[in-house]
């Protein structure tokens, strides 16, 4: 995950009350100092960061199964979910890219995966 070569450990909290109610968070700890070495949390209420991850090729996977995507100001579609792409080997909690459920109920990002450049959801 840090790009040591070695292994590191994922741990997913994904009814986390650190940033919002249930919102989630995700925590990348050395596998071998046992240091933490980044954590990242969910933004909204309930969205269940966490709820489903994998590490590939440098890149972190994090399934949001409960987030509400924006499809205007107004316009919410509740539980669509959401999966989010990061740098695995830094802190930032910016995602490189993200995809958004299109439907109601969709609970986009409840199973993720990942091999070499491949990932489902």
């Amino acid at each position: 995950m840090n790009a040591e070569g070695k292994i590191d450990l994922i741990v997913c909290a994904s009814m986390s009350c650190a940033s919002a109610k249930d919102a989630g968070q995700v925590s990348v700890f050395d596998g071998i100092s046992k240091t933490l070495l980044y954590t990242r949390n969910g933004e909204q209420a309930r969205e269940h960061f966490g709820a489903a991850v994998a590490a590939a090729n440098g890149h972190l996977f994090v399934g949001s199964p409960q987030f509400d995507a924006a499809v205007s100001e107004k316009d919410v579609i509740k539980d669509a979910g959401r999966v989010s792409i990061f740098n695995n080997s830094e802190g930032s909690s910016t995602a490189l890219l993200t995809v958004d459920g299109t439907a109601k109920g969709d609970n986009f990002g409840a199973a993720v995966t990942a091999a070499n450049d491949d990932w489902a959801v």
